[in-house]
């Protein structure tokens, strides 16, 4: 199998697994009831469609509802970003490069294994960039402010994603981004025990 499509694949176990303990753990956790935010939006989306309001008051009511929902969410996303930095960033280093998906694709890290390194390849890998974003800017902008950094973060972590998969894919050596920054690879576990 393509170095690429156990890398694909250790990625779709590890993020089955995360999203299987947060599903576990946030069935036991009470949520606050968001249905009135999801009731606003709504509202302002029909009234936009209906030529009620123009699209300047819709965007500013909907990234009022926007930050409510996420500022609501922001104890949900922490710990997320938690589950996350502690699954792909201290479980290689104790396991000497392994993820599970990685240990069942066959596959592991190599290079300098460190916290900084580790962590500056998940900003791109995984999210974590804007995770980390969404937790920052929800305590320190608001509304339409917010909405605006968040959307610029999204597209940055988007764009990020797509370049380094088509490196991935495309690359002789196979490295994306995150292995450029991070002085970090994907090796087969086999070419390191040789």
């Amino acid at each position: 199998m393509r170095k690429s499509l156990r890398r694909f694949s250790a990625f779709i176990i590890d993020i089955l697994l995360i999203s299987l303990l947060l599903m576990i753990v946030y069935y036991f956790v009470p949520s606050k009831d968001t249905t009135e935010i999801s009731q606003n939006i709504t509202k302002l989306t029909e009234r936009l469609l209906n030529s009620e309001m123009g699209h300047m008051n819709f965007l500013k009511g909907f990234s009022e509802n926007i930050y409510l929902l996420d500022y609501d969410r922001a104890i949900f996303n922490a710990f997320n970003t938690l589950v996350i930095m502690l699954y792909f960033i201290i479980t290689p280093l104790i396991t000497k490069g392994y993820t599970l998906g990685m240990y069942i694709s066959g596959i592991k890290l190599s290079g300098k294994l460190s916290v900084k390194n580790l962590l500056l390849r998940n900003m791109i890998a995984t999210g974590l960039l804007y995770l980390l974003a969404s937790i920052i800017l929800v305590y320190t902008t608001k509304d339409t402010l917010y909405f605006i950094l968040l959307s610029i973060f999204g597209i940055i972590q988007f764009l990020l994603v797509i370049i380094s998969t088509f490196m991935i894919i495309y690359r002789k050596d196979h490295e994306g981004i995150q292995d450029k920054i991070s002085h970090t690879r994907v090796v087969l576990a086999k070419e390191v025990k040789k």
